[in-house]
C-alpha cells in the first residue's frame, strides 16, 4: 500500500492501528487476514469517501493479477468480523463503483494512544433509515465534544440511523432504477442449496408474500400463484404472472448458519432493482424475511405507516417446521376439492401441534373445516386464531366466511371482510368472499368489483375466474359467464366447480347437450377425487353410464327428473332437487324443496337468492318468506 500517516483509528468500539494493521475490539485483539486488514486500513483512512475497485486493487494488491472474487471475499470477511463483535454494518457497497466506510471514525497519532475502556453501545445502520437514537457515547467522544462541539453534531446525526434488528445483514444494494414503475410483485420459491428440505424455499416465499402483501402500495401475487414455479427467467415469469417485478433468491443452510441471497428484478428489461445477502443462525432464520421485506419497500421508496410496519414485521411463528406445514396446507386447500381439503386439514393440524400459538394455522384449519362441513370445529379454530392475534387478516376473512355461510349474518360478515382487507390489501380470499357476499345479496356491480380486484391480485386463479363466471351468471350475462368459465378451464381443465357453473349457464340458455356434458364431466371429476379418499367400487362408473343412457334415449327432461331425490334427508340434496324442479317448471315442487333445504341450512343454500333458475318463483310469497327470514 502507499505510505500513510501512522494513526490509530477508532470506530464503533474498535481500534485499528494503520501501521501494524492490528485491530482490537474494546480490549480484545481481533484476528483478520493481512489483505483484509490492508483493505480495512484503506477504507477507514478514507472514511465517508467512495473507494473505487480500481483504487483498492492498486493499493492492496498492487500489480498482482487477482480475480474480483478476492475482493468480494475480503469484503465479506470484514463485514462478518464487524458483525460478530459489534453487530455493525459499516461497509457500504456503492453500485458499479466500489465501497465506502460509513461509520464515524476518530483519528489520533499512535503516540497519543491511551488504553481506555469504552462503554458505548453498538451502532447499527437500519435498512429503512428509520430514526432511533440513543444518547450514549464513549468517554473519548464526550471529551472530543467538549473541545470540538461541531463534531458532536456529526456524531448525533450518525446515531440517528440506528437499526431494528438487521444484525445478520451481510450486504444490500439499491440500484438506480425508477421505483415508481413497480406496482406489482411476484415472489417465486427460493432455490435451496445443499439442504434436504426443498420446501424451505417455498416457505420463505410464502412468508415474504404475507409480509409484502400487508402494504396497500403493492399488488403481490398470492402463494397459490407461484407455489409450482421453478426458478427461471424473471422476464418470462413476469409475463406469465403479469407483474412489474420478480423477487427471487437462494437459500443455503450450513451447520448452525443459514444464508439467503435475494434480488428484485424488473421484468420489462430484466434490470436489477435491489439485491441483498443475509446470514443468520439457523434457529433464527425466520427473522430474515422481515428484513428482506423492509429493504424491498425501502428500495421502492414506499413509505409505510405505523400499522403497515407493524404488520410487516410481526412474528407469526417461532417454528420453521410449523410454517412449512402451514404453507403446504394452504397450497392443498387451494385445490378446492375433497382430497385437497382433507390433506389441508391434516397439515394445518400438524402445524398447530408444532406451534400451539400459530394463529395462521388455526385460520387455515377453520377454512378447511368450514368447506368440509365441520362448522363446530371451524368456529373453535377461527375464534382461537383471533384470540391469539386479533389483527390477523386471514383470521378475519375466515370468520367472515363462517358468518356468511353458517350464520347468515350478512352485515357482520361484510365488516369482517372489510377489516381483513384493511389489514392486508392483498388478502385474496377476503376480496373473493366479499364478492360472494354481494352476489348473495343481489349487489351484482359490487360483486364484480370485488372479484375483479381479486383477479388483479392473481390473474391466473382458476378459482377466481370461476367465481367471476358465477357472478356473471347471477347477473344474467350468460355470454360473459361462459367466457370466464372457459378461461378458468384453460388453467385447470379438471376444476369441478367450473363445470358446475357451465351446467347452470347452459341449462338457462336451453343448450341441453352442453349442459348434460358439463354435468357429466363435473360428476366424473368429483368421483375421481372421492375415489382417492374412499374407493367407490365402480359405483361411479355405473352411475355415469346410466346417466349417458338415459339422456341419449329419453332426453333432457328425463335426466333432470332422475336428479330429483324425494327420499333423501340431506338438505344439500333438497337444494339440488329444488333447482332441477325449477328447470322443469315444477314451481310448487321447487318451493317445497326450497323450504326443506332452508330448514336444514346446507352450506350453499344462500345462493338461492341470486340463482336465475328461480326467477319464475322469485315473486311467490313462499319464496319471499324465506328471503325475509334470512334478512336478504
Amino acid at each position: 500500500m502507499a505510505n500513510e500517516i501512522n494513526e490509530i483509528r477508532e470506530f464503533d468500539g474498535f481500534r485499528f492501528d494503520t501501521d501494524t494493521k492490528m485491530l482490537w475490539h474494546r480490549e480484545e485483539p481481533v484476528s483478520i487476514p493481512l489483505k483484509a486488514a490492508e483493505l480495512l486500513s484503506l477504507l477507514v483512512t478514507r472514511a465517508g469517501e467512495v473507494v473505487t475497485k480500481e483504487e483498492i486493487w492498486q493499493e492492496v494488491w498492487g500489480d498482482s493479477f487477482v480475480e474480483e472474487t478476492n475482493l468480494t471475499h475480503n469484503i465479506y470477511l470484514l463485514r462478518k468480523t464487524l458483525k460478530e463483535f459489534a453487530n455493525s454494518n459499516l461497509i457500504e457497497t456503492v453500485p458499479r463503483r466500489g465501497y465506502r466506510f460509513k461509520g464515524f471514525v476518530r483519528s489520533y497519532p499512535r503516540t497519543d494512544l491511551v488504553v481506555e475502556k469504552f462503554t458505548s453501545e453498538k451502532t447499527l445502520i437500519e435498512i429503512d433509515h428509520e430514526t432511533h437514537s440513543r444518547q450514549i457515547f464513549p468517554k473519548s467522544l464526550r471529551k472530543l465534544a467538549e473541545s470540538r462541539p461541531w463534531i458532536m453534531v456529526s456524531v448525533v446525526a450518525g446515531c440517528i440511523v440506528a437499526v431494528l434488528g438487521a444484525t445478520f445483514l451481510v450486504r444490500q444494494t439499491v440500484f438506480g432504477n425508477t421505483p415508481s414503475e413497480i406496482n406489482s410483485v411476484a415472489v417465486v420459491p427460493f432455490s435451496v442449496i445443499a439442504d434436504e428440505n426443498l420446501n424451505d424455499g417455498r416457505g420463505l416465499a410464502d412468508l415474504l408474500i404475507t409480509r409484502l402483501g400487508s402494504t396497500k402500495h403493492l399488488t403481490v401475487r398470492p402463494f397459490s400463484a407461484v407455489a409450482n414455479l421453478l426458478p427461471g427467467d424473471p422476464g418470462l415469469i413476469g409475463q406469465k404472472l403479469d407483474v412489474d417485478a420478480v423477487l427471487e433468491g437462494t437459500l443455503f443452510r450450513s451447520g448452525k448458519d443459514v444464508r439467503v441471497t435475494a434480488r428484485l428484478v424488473r421484468t420489462s428489461d430484466k434490470s436489477v432493482v435491489w439485491t441483498g445477502e443475509f446470514e443468520k443462525a439457523a434457529d433464527e432464520d425466520l427473522t430474515i424475511q422481515k428484513d428482506i421485506a423492509l429493504q424491498i419497500v425501502n428500495s421502492l421508496s414506499i413509505q409505510l405507516d405505523p400499522s403497515e410496519r407493524s404488520r410487516m414485521t410481526k412474528d407469526f411463528s417461532k417454528s420453521r417446521e410449523a410454517y412449512r406445514l402451514y404453507s403446504e396446507g394452504r397450497y392443498r386447500w387451494n385445490d378446492r376439492n375433497f382430497e385437497g381439503i382433507k390433506d389441508a386439514e391434516r397439515l394445518f393440524t400438524m402445524a398447530i401441534s408444532e406451534d400451539p400459538k400459530f394463529a395462521l394455522a388455526y385460520s387455515g384449519l377453520a377454512d378447511a373445516q368450514c368447506l368440509k362441513g365441520d362448522f363446530t370445529g371451524a368456529q373453535y379454530a377461527v375464534l382461537k386464531a383471533l384470540e391469539i392475534d386479533p389483527q390477523l387478516s386471514e383470521a378475519h376473512s375466515s370468520y367472515g366466511l363462517q358468518l356468511m355461510f353458517v350464520g347468515w349474518k350478512w352485515d357482520e360478515a361484510e365488516k369482517e371482510f372489510e377489516k381483513a382487507i384493511k389489514l392486508n390489501p392483498n388478502n385474496l380470499s377476503a376480496w373473493q368472499w366479499l364478492g360472494t357476499l354481494n352476489e348473495i345479496r343481489g349487489r351484482n356491480a359490487k360483486a364484480l368489483e370485488a372479484l375483479n380486484r381479486a383477479l388483479e391480485i392473481n390473474p391466473n386463479s382458476y378459482n377466481i375466474l370461476t367465481d367471476l363466471a358465477e357472478a356473471h351468471y347471477f347477473a344474467r350475462d350468460y355470454t360473459l359467464a361462459e367466457k370466464y368459465a372457459r378461461r378458468s378451464l384453460e388453467i385447470k381443465p379438471d376444476f369441478q366447480f367450473t363445470f358446475n357453473t357451465l351446467f347452470s349457464v347452459y341449462a338457462m340458455k336451453g343448450d341441453e347437450d352442453r349442459a348434460f356434458e358439463a354435468a357429466f364431466t363435473a360428476q366424473r371429476i368429483n368421483g375421481s377425487h372421492l375415489s382417492k379418499i374412499k374407493p367407490t367400487g365402480g359405483g361411479m362408473d355405473k352411475m355415469l353410464a346410466n346417466w349417458e343412457t338415459m339422456f341419449r334415449t329419453k332426453g333432457w327432461e328425463a335426466f333432470l327428473r332422475s336428479q330429483i331425490d324425494a327420499k333423501s334427508i340431506d338438505p344439500a340434496v333438497h337444494l339440488r332437487s329444488a333447482i332441477f324442479c325449477a328447470y322443469l317448471k315444477k314451481n310448487d315442487e321447487a318451493l317445497d324443496y326450497l323450504e326443506l333445504a332452508y330448514k336444514g341450512r346446507p352450506f350453499l343454500f344462500p345462493f338461492f337468492n341470486a340463482n336465475p333458475a328461480f326467477d319464475d318463483i322469485r315473486g311467490h310469497p313462499r319464496f319471499q318468506k324465506i328471503r325475509e327470514k334470512m334478512k336478504l
